[in-house]
């Protein structure tokens, strides 16, 4: 039995704010992505979602965690 919220519930702790579209998005997140659907495509037992960007919320300072090459690293500044 899991004990994680389920349906509105889930939204009842965090700083929850609304989009423009009405989708939630978590103001603490280091970044949330709002989108209106602009397709759906069927592919074997799922589906692929393609969407159109209405709203870009992030944190700063940008220090994403980045996988590459089978490691976690961070991202540092290129020389001029």
């Amino acid at each position: 039995c899991s004990s994680a919220a389920k349906g509105e519930d889930r939204f009842a702790s965090g700083d929850w704010r609304s989009a423009a579209n009405g989708a939630p998005w978590l103001a603490g997140a280091e970044a949330a992505i709002a989108c209106t659907t602009a397709q759906i495509v069927p592919f074997g037992s799922h589906d692929i979602i393609i969407g159109t960007v209405d709203e870009v919320h992030r944190q700063q300072p940008d220090a994403p965690l980045i996988y590459f090459d089978g490691a976690y690293a961070g991202l540092a500044p290129v020389a001029a």
